[in-house]
């Protein structure tokens, strides 16, 4: 083989590794996705329970299940490829902000209609935008996971 057959064989290899390298690291971020999905399923069930009954709950309770979204989305925004990437961080900063807000009046769900931090932060979860991340994300989760 000449050298020149050398060279275009290894430039071969070396792009062919680096598509292999690219295709492990996504298919690895999918798995670890996948591996959260069925957490996460939990956290936005009880997260959708907590908001549909905010005034009756126990301080606890919106403080444990708004920890354990948040602590989710946390999770996924360190692995999620960036095929959704954009939806964690637009969900993680709007369920981080109405934490937040609950958090800052000592996680008092009948104080919460009264707050404006905490009306800003619903109406925001409430957004078109937000609806689509979240729509995305349970897309990709379908498409990508077997639950």
């Amino acid at each position: 083989m000449s050298s020149r057959s050398i060279r275009r064989v290894s430039s071969l290899f070396c792009v062919l590794s680096s598509f292999v390298l690219v295709a492990c690291g996504q298919s690895a971020e999918t798995r670890s996705v996948c591996q959260l999905s069925s957490r996460w399923n939990v956290a936005s069930a009880d997260v959708a329970t907590v908001l549909a009954d905010l005034g009756s709950l126990s301080a606890g309770q919106i403080r444990d299940t708004m920890f354990e979204v948040v602590a989710n989305l946390q999770a996924f925004n360190e692995v999620a490829p960036r095929d959704i990437k954009t939806e964690i961080e637009l969900l993680l900063n709007t369920y981080g902000a109405l934490s937040d807000a609950l958090g800052a009046i000592d996680w008092d769900g009948s104080a919460a209609n009264q707050d404006a931090a905490v009306t800003s932060a619903g109406v925001r979860l409430a957004s078109d935008e937000i609806q689509n991340a979240q729509a995305d994300f349970a897309r990709y989760i379908s498409d990508n996971c077997s639950l």
